[in-house]
């Protein structure tokens, strides 16, 4: 949530009383009179929340967990990623309402960095940062948004060289071939797009979705693409061709995440039924499925190595799972919010994910942070090197990059 409307539900509740949570109309007048009408659609979207039963939960830890689990996938709106915002105001009241600061410790605090230096902040995407992408080779970086477009950049002068225009709604997620001569995208248009990375332009569309598509990822191969949608399927495509060569209905709810695995043999897949279920690349046999304390997988990723994969879910926590035993080996409690990606950093040694506090960077072996990025971003990618991070906000038009001093 905007960090400033943050402050000002803050003040709201410690001056009026949590009890004007209770009285919709007064909340209403409130909120306008606090923020001077500014901040209208996280205003709306608070008393959305509150009419959906965060008002019964309200001093209540159980309760507000049960919120969170039943409530926020019901409110999604028409503008750009809504439902996360709902999802980050009901953080928030359990944030200001109950103390939940459990974000906000550092866990076994072990070899720290110096903290990231900001070097680039760029000027993105109106309607805020659906994802960012570094190219193979690190010379680019590629963001999408709620702008509907699709901007390259020079990774190191900041300087705009791409201006992709073709989708007709806000852009969720792209990526990058392999060999860094293509770039996918996904949008809330229900398509795909594939693009020449070289000249920018559009050199085949995707469709078969009938729900925006939340996230798109090549095989290690690049001959493949996996994409995961709002309308409970992934499906793989042949990029040379272009058709749809499977779909699997994996989760019975929303798909946001889907991983390959490094050799290309294996796809992961998280979902809304609080299973990690992996499937088999070739025939789409779904080989196993994990289980666990788990609620609402928001994004899965493998590591380097193939050993290990990463989640995050609703419950704010990571959990780090054996490939082959499908075991729970190390779990981080009330680290991340919201829908950020867990993302391992290139050499495996480290994962990345959003917290309270910004971006934060652990061990992925003993689950000791290292480093925290002073940015409330949504979404993040290393760069091939491993030297930087780049981030985006959904709430916010810029792409910042970091130097994280390695």
């Amino acid at each position: 949530m905007n960090s400033e409307f943050t402050a000002i539900l803050q003040k709201l509740i410690a001056e009026q009383g949590k009890e004007t949570l209770l009285n919709h109309a007064k909340c209403k007048a409130l909120l306008a009179d606090y923020t001077r009408n500014d901040f209208k659609k996280e205003s709306r979207l608070l008393l959305q929340v509150l009419d959906a039963g965060v008002q019964k939960a309200i001093g209540s830890a159980e309760n507000i967990t049960i919120c969170k689990k039943q409530q926020i996938r019901l409110l999604r709106e028409d503008y750009f990623f809504a439902e996360e915002i709902a999802k980050d105001i009901v953080d928030t009241l359990a944030f200001v309402l109950l103390g939940d600061t459990a974000g906000t410790e550092t866990q076994n605090a072990g070899s720290a960095r110096e903290q990231a230096k900001e070097v680039l902040s760029l000027k993105a995407h109106a309607g805020g940062v659906g994802s960012v992408a570094y190219s193979p080779n690190g010379k680019y970086l590629a963001s999408g948004g709620g702008d509907r477009t699709i901007k390259i950049w020079e990774a190191v002068s900041g300087k705009n060289v791409q201006i992709l225009v073709g989708h007709s709604d806000s852009v969720f997620s792209i990526a990058y071939s392999p060999d860094g001569k293509y770039l996918a995208s996904g949008a809330n248009d229900n398509t795909i797009k594939i693009w020449d990375a070289a000249s920018g332009k559009s050199i085949k569309t995707l469709e078969g979705h009938t729900d925006a598509v939340s996230i798109v990822t090549y095989s290690p191969n690049g001959k493949d693409l996996a994409s995961g949608s709002f309308d409970k399927t992934f499906k793989i495509w042949n990029t040379a061709s272009g058709k749809n060569i499977k779909t699997l209905e994996a989760h019975g709810i929303i798909i946001p995440a889907v991983a390959y695995s490094p050799d290309g043999k294996c796809l992961a897949s998280g979902g809304g039924d609080n299973t990690i279920k992996i499937w088999d690349a070739a025939s789409g046999k779904n080989v196993q499925s994990i289980e666990g304390d788990i609620n609402d997988i928001t994004s899965i990723a493998y590591s380097p190595d193939g050993k290990c994969l990463a989640s995050g879910d609703y419950d704010n926590k990571i959990m780090i799972w054996d490939v082959v035993t499908g075991k729970n080996i190390q779990t981080l409690n009330g680290q991340t919010k919201n829908r950020l990606p867990v993302t391992y950093s290139p050499d495996g040694k480290e994962l990345a994910f959003r917290s309270w506090d910004g971006i934060r960077i652990c061990d992925a072996i003993s689950g000791n942070i290292i480093q925290t990025v002073k940015d409330h971003a949504d979404f993040v990618a290393y760069s091939p090197d491993g030297k930087y991070l780049a981030s985006g906000n959904m709430r916010g038009d810029s792409v910042k990059i970091w130097d994280l001093g390695v």
